[in-house]
């Protein structure tokens, strides 16, 4: 763990700060118009504390700014605090806004830009620039994109003094269930929690052929439940599976690109997905179980999909199993397994309604007690505080650009753009359902490529929902389409930023590892169109509607991976690959008994005749 060399005297004080406030606020709940302010300050406080000016700056001493920064922080923290019966009381739209209302909109603004620059890049921040001007230069802009403007008192109105900018529904789903979610992560990740997934992969895989890049899939697909992040997902699981499956014979770009897309699929595996799902649940007012429930089937989808098209290719190219020795298990599984008794508690509370919150705050207390069973896993002290502050400075670089969210929000809620791009959708695809479908999938990876997870999700939710909602969608359904392609533009090249952290423990180039996990991600894309089609998939609707959807889904990924891989049973042929990638896309295609019924029939076909072809190639051979 880097941190600047100040970190000790300012960003531990403020943790510590940050996790009083975060439980206070449990136990004694403020106004969310209060909470939500402090949270963002105490955030960007510590954002200037542990991410640096520049990347060359690591470790050095502080800019003046940073200091500058860092007590404009805690002031306006301060501000909502002592002046919260005025802002409280106020009527929006109707009462004064005081001239230190607009210096503050300003300066949070300012300091938004430049925390969310520091965390995640400039792709962020370049849309986030493009939607402040557009506020005020609405007027100038052409065509469906003109409207009035909006001043600067309406800016500040609705930025800075209500709930639906800076304050809204992302920065409340923060303060509420981000900030303890990432913090279980990475107490979990402490007490050798992370160890034990990748360990437990590695066990059930390595006697199989390409064992160590099938442990990358259940280690990133049973850490992806805890974590809900791709990038760090990479860090954890990469960093000892990577190497594992380089020595057992995948190049570099390959290793990397398994590695990126088994860790992106992390955010959508129940129970603890991405920050976007939480998002998801609060827009829809439905709980948060219902999210992760009908994330569930294509979840296992995903991750069977990559797990078949990694055993068929593994099979056809001679990749092979892994030694004790190299599979590195230093510590046996079976005694660890006590450290899965937390998530399990996790599951039975979200699945029997409790409060979210109260949940992972149950949770974090199990995971304490139960660490303490074996010396290697205790979180001792040190361990946990250590825990405590990589937890802090994971959440530091997930609440700020959720914040920052908040201008494009309240920016498109107040200039009506959110209608006016539907309609212009409507226009260009003429109605067309399947034309709309495309253009939405385009717009969510180009719009999410450079971006994370949770901002290219909300501008997806903002811009794409309405329309798909329009053309008969459940809204559950149109947010999960735009989700699921949200998260798949972090393995979408030029720009895959999941890529970019497998390329470097991978030890190859960016563009390689994009493509390559590109590749292998191919099937993914189409399992949307699944649940879009057939809600069975969402395990809505009668039971054999869910079990139809299930077993020809399966058996269309089958038919892919055998494509993709070039293998079942033996090699295929050119026009076997193409016959089996017909057979799947009639399989995935929209259920209705003139489709799949004939799918089935082809797929069964098929693999008969490779069945029939492979044992009477077998006796030529010994021949």
């Amino acid at each position: 763990m880097k941190w600047s060399n100040k970190w000790i005297r300012g960003g531990t004080l403020l943790s510590i700060g940050w996790l009083i406030f975060q439980f206070y606020i449990i136990f004694y709940p403020q106004i969310p118009l209060i909470q939500k302010p402090v949270h963002v300050a105490f955030a960007l406080g510590l954002c200037f504390l542990a991410f640096p000016f520049s990347k060359g700056n690591l470790g050095k001493k502080f800019k003046p700014v940073d200091w500058v920064f860092v007590i404009l922080s805690c002031l306006m923290g301060i501000y909502f605090v002592l002046d919260q019966d005025r802002i409280l009381n106020r009527m929006t739209f109707i009462d004064d806004i005081l001239l230190r209302d607009y210096v503050g909109c300003i300066l949070l603004t300012i300091m938004l830009l430049e925390g969310t620059r520091r965390t995640t890049g400039n792709s962020l921040v370049y849309v986030l620039i493009f939607f402040i001007l557009y506020a005020f230069l609405g007027p100038w802009f052409p065509g469906w994109l003109k409207f009035k403007g909006i001043n600067l008192s309406q800016l500040t109105e609705v930025l800075f003094l209500s709930d639906n900018g800076i304050f809204g529904i992302p920065t409340g789903v923060s303060v509420d269930y981000l900030f303890y979610f990432v913090l279980f992560g990475s107490l979990f990740g402490a007490s050798g929690g992370g160890q034990l997934f990748t360990d437990l992969g590695l066990k059930v895989t390595s006697k199989t052929k390409g064992g160590a890049a099938k442990a990358s899939v259940i280690s990133s697909a049973l850490f992806g439940m805890i974590s809900g992040s791709a990038v760090a997902n990479v860090t954890v699981d990469g960093i000892f599976t990577i190497p594992l499956m380089k020595k057992s014979g995948y190049s570099g770009a390959e290793a990397g690109g398994i590695e990126a897309i088994t860790s992106t699929g992390g955010q959508l595996m129940p129970p603890v997905m991405g920050a976007g799902a939480f998002i998801m649940a609060e827009i829809l007012g439905v709980p948060y179980f219902d999210v992760a429930k009908a994330a569930a089937l294509p979840a296992v989808a995903f991750y069977l999909s990559l797990f078949l098209i990694i055993d068929f290719k593994a099979r056809r190219t001679g990749i092979g199993t892994l030694s004790e020795e190299e599979a590195q298990i230093k510590v046996s599984v079976f005694p660890r397994l006590y450290l899965l008794l937390p998530v399990i508690l996790l599951v039975y509370f979200i699945a029997n309604d409790y409060s979210v919150t109260w949940a992972i705050v149950w949770t974090i207390a199990a995971l304490i007690v139960v660490s303490l069973f074996r010396k290697e896993t205790r979180l001792t002290p040190s361990r946990f505080i250590e825990g405590c502050l990589e937890g802090i400075k994971q959440v530091t670089g997930v609440a700020v650009p959720i914040a920052s969210i908040g201008i494009i929000i309240g920016v498109t809620v107040q200039s009506g753009l959110a209608m006016k791009f539907s309609s212009m959708l409507m226009d260009i695809t003429g109605g067309n359902v399947i034309l709309t479908y495309f253009m939405v999938i385009l717009g969510c990876i180009v719009l999410g490529m450079g971006l994370p997870t949770v901002a290219a999700y909300m501008i997806g939710a903002i811009l794409f929902v309405p329309p798909l909602i329009t053309f008969g969608l459940t809204p559950l359904a149109a947010h999960l389409f735009v989700f699921y392609y949200s998260i798949l533009s972090m393995v979408t090249p030029p720009v895959a930023l999941a890529a970019y952290a497998a390329a470097g423990l991978a030890n190859e180039s960016v563009s390689k590892t994009g493509w390559s996990a590109f590749r292998l991600s191919l099937v993914c894309f189409l399992i949307p169109f699944v649940f879009i089609y057939d809600q069975g998939m969402l395990l809505k609707g009668p039971l054999d509607g869910i079990l139809i959807a299930s077993f020809t889904t399966v058996l269309g990924i089958v038919a892919w991976a055998a494509m993709m891989a070039g293998y079942l049973g033996g090699p295929l042929t050119l026009i076997e690959r193409l016959l089996f990638l017909l057979a799947s896309l009639g399989l995935i295609a929209p259920t209705v008994a003139g489709v799949w019924i004939p799918s089935i029939i082809f797929f069964f076909l098929l693999v008969g005749w490779r069945f029939f072809k492979t044992r009477t190639q077998k006796p030529a051979r010994e021949k």
